[in-house]
């Protein structure tokens, strides 16, 4: 029975899984042919005199990291389309953990069937998470058959964006696993998936609020305060930064995790029919 959880939680994240990394891998290899396009020289006047400093505070990195070949790549980990993915996939697999079996009324049968409801969980969490990081190591292999097929003008070495993709994964593996805790709590699938959605996009907006504004505090109100792969880039320590961003999220994913086993433990599950 347990070999069968596993395949079942395979089967479950392979398409979706295989898609997104897919997307990720292509966009990260075309967005390092676009920034061959551009010329960075006019893109640092553009942006030096074209953009109000409230506007030009959104901006990850500095004017001068931005105006370089490395900085532009870098801004690929925090590009809307790769943010959207790996968020889609995060919610979309987390809201699956426990809701979405009950929604379907598959929980009440597997239940009925002998499987205890930690091992049904704890199968869902680990391909979940084994695939996370397949997911996000794709935008990588994506920034690296980039740089070796496509000339920037200075070198690059690929390793130098490994710290963005910890951080990348971190918030990746947060975000699941706060909407496991929501769906392990919850009874439908859709109220799963809104509930996560409206405090994603609070806390998008505090971010936002937080670089615009002299409230700077408010990034410590949002878990993306901790998500700055393309800052960590150009750090002089940057596996040291990295983990001071990192291993908060990694390690609140974690408690929220351990919260979900226990209410989906102490929750009452329908009878199968």
């Amino acid at each position: 029975m347990n070999a069968a959880l596993w395949r079942h939680a395979w089967r479950e994240n392979w398409p979706l899984g295989t898609g997104m990394a897919t997307l990720l891998l292509a966009y990260h290899l075309l967005f390092v042919w676009m920034v061959s396009l551009v010329d960075l020289g006019y893109l640092g006047t553009f942006l030096r005199f074209g953009l109000r400093l409230p506007l030009q505070n959104l901006l990850p990195i500095p004017l001068e990291q931005v105006t370089t070949s490395r900085g532009m790549v870098s801004l690929a980990w925090m590009d809307a389309v790769p943010v959207l993915l790996f968020s889609a996939w995060a919610v979309a697999r987390g809201s699956d953990a426990v809701s979405g079996p009950l929604d379907r009324g598959e929980l009440e049968w597997l239940l009925t069937a002998g499987v205890s409801r930690c091992g049904f969980l704890a199968a869902q969490i680990a391909v979940a998470c084994a695939w996370s990081m397949l997911v996000v190591g794709a935008g990588w292999v994506g920034t690296l058959l980039g740089l070796w097929w496509i000339d920037l003008g200075e070198t690059i070495r690929p390793g130098t964006f490994l710290p963005a993709v910890v951080n990348t994964w971190g918030v990746t593996f947060f975000l699941y696993a706060f909407t496991v805790l929501v769906s392990a709590a919850g009874r439908y699938r859709r109220y799963t998936v809104g509930v996560v959605g409206a405090v994603y996009a609070v806390q998008l907006i505090l971010k936002v609020v937080a670089r615009m504004s002299p409230w700077k505090w408010l990034a410590g109100l949002t878990f993306f305060g901790a998500f700055e792969p393309a800052w960590l880039v150009h750090q002089e320590h940057p596996w040291w930064e990295c983990a001071k961003y990192t291993l908060p999220l990694v390690g609140l994913g974690a408690a929220f995790l351990l919260l979900a086993f226990w209410a989906l433990q102490r929750r009452d599950v329908p009878a199968a029919l």
